[in-house]
């Protein structure tokens, strides 16, 4: 009952992420990635997941990185997007650009 809770809360936001990533893509990339950064927030706190994050001072912000992940649920991108310290784009196969709500970020975040 509590994961079904969970994904109707979800579910409830997922217009109002979908319509951000729209009416954003004209806007500079920090302002595109910031918007990611507060949805990617708010699902992972309506989702009731607990996170410790370690390490995040070690992560240098004034070089490029590569972060490679190996995806072990479907809220892994939000996740992943909330935590980094450093805005980021994602490679991914071609099909994930279609799904809904996630196809329309990842064009976004180029």
């Amino acid at each position: 009952m509590k994961k079904a809770l969970m994904w109707i809360k979800i579910a409830i936001y997922i217009p109002a992420i979908w319509l951000t990533a729209i009416q954003s893509r004209k806007e500079a990339f920090a302002t595109r990635f910031n918007l990611l950064k507060h949805w990617s927030k708010l699902v992972v706190r309506l989702s009731g997941i607990k996170l410790k994050v370690e390490g995040l001072e070690k992560v240098p912000t004034d070089e490029t990185l590569y972060f490679v992940v190996n995806h072990q649920g479907s809220l892994d991108p939000f996740i992943i997007v909330a935590t980094l310290p450093v805005p980021s784009t994602a490679v991914s196969k071609i099909e994930n650009g279609k799904i809904p709500v996630l196809g329309p970020w990842f064009k976004n975040i180029e």
